[in-house]
């Protein structure tokens, strides 16, 4: 492990206490037993990008959730459209959703927004299909 790398590990394990608030959390602990979620993760992300330390999309905390293994990971990911835009779209095992796979992604915002109403409208209890095209 590099100088560079062990500054990093340093400063992820320090955001990882501070969002679990788990002092004692060493670098080798998995952040999810640990007590996160799915949300701390892309909390963790957020922070992380903010302060500087690591810029990662938070798919990277679930196929690296570890201090150590995250910095690691990070060393080796480099940012770029294609891969910013599939991680996006990964789950955490690393597979296409079904959802991203079978649905070509909305073209224009009033798509998307009319895509989003009709997926909240199919969560109401009795809704109707008329009631999703609104």
């Amino acid at each position: 492990m590099t100088a560079d790398e062990t500054e990093r590990e340093v400063a992820v394990l320090a955001i990882f206490r501070q969002l679990l608030d788990a002092p004692q959390l060493g670098p080798e602990e998995n952040f999810f037993a640990s007590g996160g979620s799915s949300l701390l993760a892309a909390r963790l992300a957020a922070r992380l990008r903010a302060s500087g330390v690591l810029d990662i999309p938070t798919s990277a905390i679930f196929a690296a959730p570890t201090a150590r293994s995250l910095t690691r990971y990070a060393s080796s990911w480099v940012p770029t459209p294609a891969n910013e835009t599939a991680a996006a779209s990964m789950p955490f095992r690393g597979k296409p959703s079904a959802a991203a796979s079978s649905t070509p992604a909305p073209s224009s915002a009033a798509e998307r927004g009319a895509r989003q109403r009709a997926a909240f409208a199919r969560l109401r209890p009795g809704s109707s299909p008329a009631e999703e095209t609104r």
